[in-house]
């Protein structure tokens, strides 16, 4: 939202899932985790309200 991107997002707590996005590059980490399956994530998806960049850039699919 910092950057005037408008993201998807209801609970902003890692709870509902409508933050979900398949990060098609870079790297992020989530602080927390209540919807998403280790399969989802092991396939790169995130929570975007949880997340944090840890790669200098980041790509992400919220329709995947």
């Amino acid at each position: 939202m910092q950057q005037g991107i408008d993201p998807p997002y209801s609970c902003a707590g890692g709870a509902c899932g409508t933050c979900r996005a398949k990060v098609l590059l870079g790297q992020a980490v989530m602080d927390q985790n209540h919807v998403l399956s280790d399969e989802e994530i092991g396939t790169g998806y995130i929570l975007t309200c949880q997340a944090h960049p840890v790669s200098e850039e980041l790509r992400l699919d919220y329709d995947a």
